[in-house]
């Protein structure tokens, strides 16, 4: 199956959306959970990187950063994950 014509996009952007407002909004969140999850591991590293010598607790706030960084991109993950898999039911759902 190729690719659709410029004419049938053109024609597509006129057919009105039949996505209800749960989906528009996760449509619309999804992105930026994505991107979040991106800026979370850059800020991992570069604060490991520029506060290495510094302590706090007895520990860098590197291996703070990991202590806290890793388990707020476990929990984006499972987000993105959760999301995706209402999304799909909510679609099934609505196709029976």
């Amino acid at each position: 199956m190729g690719r659709a014509s410029i004419a049938e996009r053109i024609s597509a952007l006129d057919t009105p959306d039949e996505r209800d407002d749960v989906e528009a909004i996760w449509h619309s969140v999804r992105p930026l959970l994505i991107l979040a999850r991106i800026v979370l591991v850059l800020l991992i590293i570069l604060v490991g990187e520029m506060f290495d010598d510094t302590y706090i607790k007895g520990f860098t706030v590197g291996i703070w950063a990991l202590i806290v960084g890793i388990p707020l991109f476990v929990l984006m993950s499972l987000g993105l994950l959760f999301g995706d898999r209402f999304n799909i039911d909510e679609e099934e759902e609505n196709t029976l």
